[in-house]
């Protein structure tokens, strides 16, 4: 029987294949299993937009936030449709709403710009360019005499109608193909990124980067990883020493599950740098710390708890602020039973990133529990759950400590809620 996940994942296929109203299907499928997914709903959304049906993309959106209030994409979604709506104040309000909750969207401050020129907003309007050049640098590449962006917004049309102007003076032009993908890739609209790429390979068969940035948008945000290697593969034989395509082919590869294929791409990345004199590692694309994180992620999922720790020694060695590394460690400290060495290296973590990064309460607090400091781990599992609040083991460990302290009921009520968002000890742990 599908779950709703597979339905997520096939309409994620269908949209690639640009067959959208299967794709529509899938969404509609998944929410009727899981109708608490936001994903499905903003997935559901965005495509009804592509399909002019902008009202029910609308409803889909502020469903989605009926769920999360606190989701900035389907914000950002919702101020969009308002846009193309003409709702010029209620686009600035959603907008508005999405840069509070993720404040270096370049394309939030530029669409709200947009709306703002629209409603004679116009200081509003030029401050909100400026931010967005701000944060996006880039855009400033992208000017000349009649882009919108620098001419004082005349209306809703963006930088994207330059290029395609370019383009269709000059349909062999990949590097105006290139611009316009990379604009459709920060303004989410990752099909015309896909395409845009695949007409620049249509065009020049030898641009490595070109099938690496569309592989990329498979990976990320499609979740597609056979295709996301197939366009890696690709990459890397036309420049067999661009370090960053075998990161990202060996990342595609572990969520793919072929850890042997992905130690081998980090390893080859590890050779690179050892083939080098250090003076020279400026030369490279500076992924070495990077390398050493990911690969130790490997070994940890193979159960080369020594090894994994080894590597996060060396990306730690290579970057003493790396604070993902050192939660990651601590994580398998406690593998090790090593729970006094994971609370240190968790500590430092949060030292680091105070207030910030939630694996790092979260697994603070699992030590804590083993040394059955539970009033302890509590606090940390807090804190974590309110950075994270879809955070299930952390519920499900809060959960056990709170039952040691004699807190039964409450700590069955956290254990149910590990269960619902998937952990599957939380049944196990409330039968005992």
């Amino acid at each position: 029987m599908k779950t709703s996940q597979n339905f997520f994942n096939d309409g994620n296929k269908k949209i690639i294949s640009e067959d959208f109203e299967s794709a529509l299907s899938n969404f509609t499928e998944a929410i009727s299993i899981d109708p608490t997914d936001t994903s499905s709903y903003i997935n559901r959304g965005f495509l009804r937009g592509k399909l002019n049906d902008t009202i029910g993309g609308i409803a889909d959106f502020t469903l989605a936030l009926e769920i999360d209030p606190e989701d900035d994409v389907a914000w950002y979604n919702l101020g969009i449709t308002k846009l193309r709506l003409k709702d010029f104040s209620g686009a600035i309000a959603d907008l508005s709403k999405a840069i509070s909750l993720f404040e270096e969207d370049a394309y939030s401050y530029y669409f709200r710009a947009v709306a703002r020129y629209n409603n004679e907003e116009y200081s509003g309007a030029n401050s909100d360019i400026l931010r967005a050049l701000q944060i996006n640098p880039e855009l400033k590449v992208n000017s000349h005499d009649n882009d919108p962006i620098f001419d004082g917004i005349h209306d809703k049309i963006n930088v994207i109608v330059g290029y395609s102007e370019a383009i269709e003076s000059n349909p062999n032009d990949t590097n105006a193909y290139y611009a316009r993908a990379s604009l459709k890739e920060s303004a989410d609209d990752y099909i015309g990124a896909i395409s845009d790429y695949t007409k620049i390979i249509q065009i020049d068969s030898y641009n490595g980067h070109a099938y690496f940035k569309r592989g990329y948008i498979k990976d990320y945000h499609f979740k597609d990883e056979a295709g996301a290697i197939a366009d890696y593969d690709k990459a890397i034989e036309i420049a067999p020493g661009n370090e960053e395509y075998y990161l990202f082919r060996g990342s595609a590869k572990h969520a793919f599950n072929d850890y042997a294929g992905a130690i081998a791409d980090f390893t080859a990345i590890i050779d690179m740098y050892a083939a080098v004199d250090p003076e020279d590692w400026d030369d490279l694309e500076d992924n070495l710390e990077m390398t050493f994180y990911v690969r130790a992620n490997v070994k940890r999922d193979l159960l080369d708890y020594t090894g994994a720790i080894s590597d996060y020694t060396e990306a730690i060695k290579l970057d003493p602020d790396f604070f993902f590394a050192y939660a990651a460690r601590g994580g398998v400290k406690i593998l090790l039973k090593d729970f006094a060495g994971a609370i240190d290296d968790c500590t430092t973590s949060i030292a680091i990133r105070p207030n910030e990064f939630s694996e790092a309460y979260a697994i603070r607090g699992k030590a804590k529990i083993e040394l059955k400091d539970y009033k302890g781990a509590i606090t940390d599992l807090n804190k974590a759950i309110k950075l994270d609040p879809n955070l299930a083991e952390a519920y499900y460990n809060r959960g056990l400590a709170k039952i040691q302290l004699g807190r039964k009921k409450s700590g069955e009520v956290d254990l149910g809620k590990a269960g619902e968002l998937g952990y599957g000890k939380s049944e196990e742990a409330i039968k005992a």
